[in-house]
């Protein structure tokens, strides 16, 4: 497999609905692999398909609660109760952090990364990362859980922040180069 990125809006995986997962195979596993480098290198918690380029229903998580990274083909979220507001940031909108209302606990269903039916009840952050994977895989972002004023704001401080990084960058190289 070729080495995949991490995509950052406005790329426009990011924005398409992801296909299921006919079989899980040796292809399979070598995307979760790269996927778990990428998602190590961004230093985050959580990484989808679509993130990674590949426009599969497939997510990775590790939640830091002992049980390394899971992965999640074909999830789909059977029961949802309560809620909860929380910060969220993303690798995909670098530098973002927003406060999103999601369920705070939930019933969900999956293939693991050896094709076998698995079935999850989780809360808390565990839910609000799985919530925010499956937006991945629905085409939908942080930005797109908030009203159009607010999402104007975010990408305006979004490009801001790009730019800003940027400008880092091109500064960087002329000093090494």
């Amino acid at each position: 497999m070729s080495k995949l990125k991490i995509r950052t809006y406005p790329d426009p995986i990011l924005k398409k609905k992801a296909k299921e997962i006919d079989k899980v195979d040796d292809e399979t596993g070598d995307l979760v692999t790269e996927m778990k480098r990428l998602m190590r290198e961004g230093d985050g918690v959580g990484l989808a398909g679509p993130q990674a380029g590949v426009s599969k229903r497939i997510f990775i998580i590790d939640a830091s609660d002992g049980k390394g990274v899971r992965v999640f083909i074909n999830p789909k979220i059977c029961k949802k109760k309560g809620k909860q507001v929380g910060e969220e940031g993303c690798l995909s909108l670098p530098g973002l952090e927003v406060e999103i209302k999601r369920a705070k606990s939930l019933e969900c269903e999956f293939l693991d990364n050896k094709g076998k039916e698995q079935k999850l009840k989780v809360s808390d952050l565990l839910a609000t990362i799985i919530q925010h994977e499956i937006d991945h895989l629905d085409g939908k972002l942080l930005v797109d859980k908030v009203g159009w004023f607010k999402r104007y704001k975010l990408l305006k401080e979004y490009e801001g922040l790009k730019k800003s990084k940027e400008g880092e960058q091109n500064v960087l190289e002329k000093m090494i180069g």
